[in-house]
């Protein structure tokens, strides 16, 4: 039968068919057919799925006008081939060999074109709608037509054409989009098994896009290939990919799945899983931050890429839900698929990787991926890796072995200058150092020290090299630290690393002029604080009692260049700043020796040695015991022997002392009483221990002294010194109240405390008496309390009666006047009965 009989014999058979059932069911079930293909561009897929069933190595898809021609150099059509395509739901290929086999794609073609055209060997035919008077009751997508003419010129070296003349002049702007990277990607040809080039021409656009795939290497364990992509010649990408694959045995009770069986999978016995890793420029695995799973090529429609939340790709015949855009759920055969691609990943991919110089370095990063995807990846693949990684030897230690990630420590180069194996194994036993090649990933908990020696000495994690490295006199150790501090953090690298390079090179050895931590290895072998510190090159003798309060630098490391370098940088160089005042690691000298030894003596004082001192010795050790006191050095609650100089020459207890207005107290008390606001006899402590300082230093002194118990009597809460606080505030407002009174031409006579009945001042005037009650406060506020006598003479004179205030008595008095009928219409006022008081006027009593 030649191609010509054959296609006849097949349309008469297709119309011959019972048109009034048969050919319309067949029409309905076509029409929903193709309204189940996503995209117009679904058919492209199609076409590549079959040149590669078709063994083809190249396919070319021509776009025109008015048409898209797709060829190919695979295989030429057959008898079954052609019969093939005339049916819905079935094909010559099997499952056990093709994963495009169902026997539909085909019909995708029909979105875009209602005649379309084959060319393979001896067989031209196509499809046409317009052939048919009634097509809407005409199955006409599956009745082959012979061409008696073609139409068009075939070529030589691709030997099967498809002529698609397009339904609607305005789908060639959408087929444009859909041959346009974003929707066919390079990556298409990664996982085909014959295809090596596809080539995509726009003849009105001018407009070419190939792509290509070589493979590079190939070894018993991988392959490697080369994904190229040009635009009108010019190379617009280039990727490289290591491919690992695997040949599963289908398990028997995944073939028995009704799933399984229902997607006809039951007769197949092995299905083959790939995984794709992504390669750098260096040859070094690179993540693929556009992780699929690479379905759509292969199923039984075109489907989109369904993310995966791998960082590389995975390839396999998995199984769709209904509507073909999504992995089918509960499922058998994709649970094993997945499952195998895990084991292909622990089986292959990793020893493979461990074994490679490059790849063993960073394969954790690549494949460690966090929750996300499909749920079919995370559970089958992505959370099964994340436990195996975390839990077996992946990472690469110094001495090139696998490592578990819990048995290892990262040190950058840095810092592992300053770390021997030694020092490794008694302070992390059974750790070993990460390469420094090796780049894991970071989720993956490996403890790390800080990466610069600055950060790393400033941790607490430094705190016990330091310590070992003191207990084994260790002085190369600590001339390697401060030679690399010289070396490292000079002018240079701060502007080599920052904007304001001068002011962050003077914060930086400021802070380490201040360093809170002790790094300074001393001649005797213990650590010390850089601003404790003195070097003693003219080997000055220490007396034993005070040896302990000098810690004197290492001879070897004070007469090394590089630490005076970095003494140097400690206390002078400075660009922004000016240099510290107190200078550091200095040079003993005998005046540092007897002041030491005097502050000692000072310490060691007795009320009996205290008595015996002169006057200009008290003032000596007052110095002292307060530089003591302000560096945390001494307690003064042992000093309460003390006497301090008043005003007047003489040497008091603390507590009957008050600050005159030169230590600048919170109070005004030597004011008010020059003032004559105050007649109470106070003495005041002597200025000249602060003569000539700031103001800064004057507060310090009267922290000092106040903590000696000066000004007790106006500052105190305790009971007995605030009785005394208060009558020196009742006696300023007594005071102000009578000058108040003078001011007015009044004559005022204070009364005695017998005398009072109710008030304190009787005020004359010529025609006029004024009865005066005077209430003192320390605050800013006060809330009138009246006694018994007074509320009676309140109400009793009313009018004649005065209430005066003063406010803020002991730093700036303000009175305030108020008489006495204005103050009894105030309603909202309390009154206080004490208990002591109704306690004895009680009638009855109840206890419920």
């Amino acid at each position: 039968m030649t191609p010509k009989e054959y296609i006849e014999n097949i349309k008469s058979r297709q119309i011959n068919s019972d048109k009034e059932f048969i050919l319309d069911s067949l029409t309905g079930a076509i029409d929903r057919l193709q309204k189940a293909f996503p995209r117009y561009g679904s058919f492209l897929m199609e076409f590549v799925q079959n040149a590669d069933d078709a063994k083809s190595k190249s396919l070319k898809i021509n776009i025109q006008e008015d048409a898209i021609r797709i060829s190919n150099n695979g295989n030429l059509f057959s008898e079954e081939d052609v019969k093939s395509i005339c049916k819905v739901g079935r094909s010559s290929k099997t499952p056990k060999d093709y994963i495009g086999y169902l026997g539909v794609g085909f019909k995708a073609v029909f979105l875009i074109s209602e005649c379309p055209e084959i060319y393979s060997g001896g067989f031209r035919f196509k499809f046409d709608k317009n052939a048919w008077d009634d097509p809407s009751h005409t199955p006409w997508q599956v009745i082959p037509l012979w061409i008696n003419s073609p139409q068009v010129e075939l070529s030589d070296d691709y030997i099967t054409t498809f002529n698609l003349p397009l339904k609607e002049i305005r789908l060639i702007e959408k087929l444009r989009e859909e041959i346009k990277p974003a929707y066919l990607s390079d990556r298409i040809l990664l996982f085909l098994r014959n295809v090596k080039e596809i080539e995509i021409t726009d003849s009105s656009q001018n407009y070419k896009r190939k792509i290509t795939k070589s493979e590079l290497s190939k070894t018993s364990d991988y392959e490697v290939y080369q994904i190229q992509e040009y635009e009108n010649e010019v190379l617009r990408n280039q990727d490289r990919w290591v491919i690992f694959r695997s040949s599963c045995s289908v398990p028997q009770k995944v073939r028995e799945d009704y799933v399984t069986k229902e997607w006809e999978r039951g007769i197949v016995d092995k299905r083959e899983v790939l995984v794709a890793f992504k390669l750098g420029d260096e040859d070094n695995l690179v993540i693929e931050r556009k992780g699929t799973a690479h379905i759509g090529v292969f199923s039984f429609l075109p489907l989109k890429e369904i993310p995966s939340g791998l960082n590389f790709l995975i390839q396999a015949d998995f199984l769709t839900a209904p509507g073909r855009g999504e992995l089918a759920r509960e499922c058998l055969w994709n649970n094993w698929l997945a499952e195998e691609i895990y084991n292909l990943i622990t089986s292959k991919c990793i020893p493979t990787f461990l074994k490679h110089e490059k790849w063993k370095m960073n394969f954790t990063e690549v494949l460690y991926s966090l929750e996300g995807g499909h749920e079919l990846f995370e559970y089958y693949i992505k959370n099964p890796i994340r436990q195996s990684l975390e839990n077996t030897a992946v990472l690469i230690a110094e001495d090139e072995l696998p490592a578990k990630a819990n048995e290892l420590i990262k040190v950058e180069k840095e810092v592992r200058e300053l770390i021997t194996d030694e020092d490794l194994q008694s302070l992390y036993p059974g750790k070993k150092i990460i390469h420094n090649d090796c780049k894991p990933s970071s989720y993956l908990k490996i403890e790390t020290l800080p990466q610069d020696i600055y950060s790393f000495i400033s941790s607490s994690k430094s705190d016990e090299l330091i310590k070992r490295k003191a207990e084994l006199k260790d002085t190369e150790w600590f001339l390697k630290l401060f030679s690399m501090f010289v070396d490292k953090y000079t002018h240079s690298y701060f502007v080599n690393y920052y904007p304001r390079y001068n002011v962050e090179h003077d914060n930086f050895w400021d802070r380490m002029h201040d360093f809170y931590k002790p790094i300074v290895l001393t001649e005797d072998n213990i650590l010390a604080k850089i601003d404790e510190c003195y070097t003693n090159p003219k080997r000055l003798k220490i007396p034993e009692p005070i040896k302990n309060k000098f810690k004197i630098v290492h001879p070897e490391l004070v007469k090394d260049e590089k630490f005076k370098e970095f003494i140097k940088r400690l206390n002078e160089e400075r660009y922004h700043y000016p240099p510290p005042e107190r200078k550091v690691i200095r040079e003993l000298t005998e005046d540092d020796i007897k002041k030491v030894l005097k502050e000692q003596e000072t310490v060691e004082l007795t009320p009996e040695k205290w008595e015996q001192l002169s006057d200009s010795e008290k003032i000596e050790k007052i110095k002292y015991l307060k530089n003591l006191w302000s560096t945390n050095l001494l307690s003064l609650k042992d000093y309460n022997f003390l006497t301090l100089k008043g005003k007047t020459g003489e040497w008091l207890k603390p507590d009957s002392l008050v600050f005159p207005k030169e230590y600048k107290p919170e109070h005004s008390i030597e004011i008010l009483v020059e003032k004559g606001l105050l007649d109470i006899p106070l003495k005041f402590i002597s200025p000249e221990l602060i003569e000539g300082d700031s103001d800064d230093e004057i507060r310090k002194w009267r922290k000092f002294f106040e903590e000696l118990h000066v000004d007790e009597i106006v500052d105190s809460e305790e009971k007995k010194n605030k009785s005394e606080k208060n009558k020196i505030v009742q006696r300023i407002a007594i005071l102000a109240a009578l000058q108040y009174e003078k001011t007015k031409k009044r004559e005022p006579k204070e009364l005695g405390e017998s005398e009072k009945l109710g008030y304190d001042i009787e005020s004359k005037s010529e025609n006029d008496v004024r009865y005066i009650e005077v209430k003192g406060t320390s605050e800013s506020s006060y809330d009138i309390f009246l006694t018994v006598n007074e509320f009676k003479t309140l109400r009793d004179k009313q009018d004649k009666y005065f209430i005066y205030v003063v406010i803020d008595a002991l730093r700036n008095p303000i009175l305030y006047g108020t008489q006495g009928d204005r103050l009894l219409q105030i309603e909202d006022v309390k009154i206080i009965m004490p208990f002591s008081k109704w306690k004895d006027v009680i009638d009855e009593e109840f206890q419920p």
